[in-house]
């Protein structure tokens, strides 16, 4: 759904972002990568009892695909750099004797509704009682609305015996419907409580204004999720919706980001420093581990009363329990170079 209409961040936002990953964790927030990240290890854990995950390595992954997604990259993700994960199961509830999407839709409208604005919608949403639902809270729609919906007349849904860029009009109260042939076969119906009248305004293709203001409104939401996406061929229903999930993140974050920080950069080039910035979280893990792993093992070396030298260079495999303060080999006495404790090499 897109809005047409003044509007900006708020100020706590403006404050709050400061950097392209602060603005993605704005949508996807910690809490719901700890939870992907749980559901993902349970999931793996089918297979593998010892399997194990951080949240710093999703956000590794989350790199890789915005990084793919940028650069337009399209080969299997073996290639890639990370380990293949399963994703936790999504339950969607459906309300009994509700149309979920009518209620999603005023729940997201709810700050915009009783100020005059309009709604652009796709065919999934649309329809005449939402149409009629947001006219009462001073709300108009314009949007492409399915042909299987019940409320729309049979002439309508008719695409035989149309001419090529004719229009049909039909009108249910403040609600009309616009039907035009977009192609001898191929015919577009369109829901507007926007206009009060249906007039051609496009004369070399005979567009009329519910079409033209439709594109205009339309246009924005849908090409910037086809040209930079993270979505992968899956046959599990799981990583679709995790997908789709990524890449409205990604959209919103780079329009949170351009708003409060006044940046210019294009969306490639946002996502490109996502991914970055989500890499070296994890690589800043990465190193702390690996720190932390060599002190353990230095810890139980050091408990031990004596270990071959590692140097070598005058003895014949003697003893020690000094190290090196240079490169930290052990090292016995006759290797040592001199105070402090050096080796030969250092």
């Amino acid at each position: 759904t897109a809005f047409n209409g003044s509007g900006g961040p708020t100020d706590s936002a403006k404050t709050q972002i400061t950097s392209h990953l602060r603005s993605f964790l704005c949508l996807l927030d910690l809490n719901m990568l700890l939870t992907i990240r749980d559901c993902t290890v349970h999931e793996a854990r089918r297979t593998n009892p010892s399997w194990q995950m951080s949240v710093y390595k999703l956000l590794a992954f989350l790199a890789i695909l915005f990084r793919r997604a940028a650069m337009g990259y399209i080969g299997p993700m073996r290639h890639m750099w990370a380990n293949k994960f399963g994703i936790a199961d999504i339950i969607s509830i459906m309300p009994q004797g509700e149309r979920l999407s009518e209620n999603v839709v005023l729940k997201l409208m709810e700050p915009f509704l009783d100020k005059g604005r309009t709604v652009a919608m796709d065919n999934f949403i649309t329809s005449l009682s939402l149409a009629n639902r947001l006219l009462q809270r001073n709300t108009t729609l314009l949007g492409t609305i399915n042909k299987i919906r019940r409320e729309l007349p049979a002439t309508a849904k008719e695409t035989s015996g149309r001419q090529l860029h004719s229009t049909q009009v039909f009108k249910s109260g403040s609600a009309l419907l616009t039907v035009y042939a977009t192609k001898k076969k191929k015919s577009v119906c369109l829901l507007s409580t926007m206009h009060h009248k249906v007039e051609i305004v496009d004369i070399q293709k005979q567009k009329t204004n519910t079409v033209v203001d439709y594109n205009h409104l339309k246009c924005g939401v849908d090409q910037k999720l086809r040209n930079y996406s993270v979505r992968a061929a899956t046959r599990r229903w799981p990583m679709a919706v995790f997908y789709n999930l990524l890449d409205m993140a990604a959209t919103n974050a780079h329009v949170l980001y351009t708003a409060c920080t006044g940046s210019k950069e294009s969306r490639r080039l946002f996502m490109l420093e996502l991914s970055e910035e989500l890499k070296n979280r994890f690589l800043q893990e990465k190193t702390q581990e690996e720190q932390q792993k060599q002190l353990r093992c230095e810890m139980r070396v050091s408990q031990q009363k004596k270990t071959q030298c590692q140097v070598r260079i005058l003895c014949n495999k003697n003893k020690s329990t000094e190290r090196c303060v240079h490169c930290g080999k052990f090292t016995c006495g006759k290797c040592r170079k001199g105070s402090p404790w050096e080796c030969g090499y250092c």
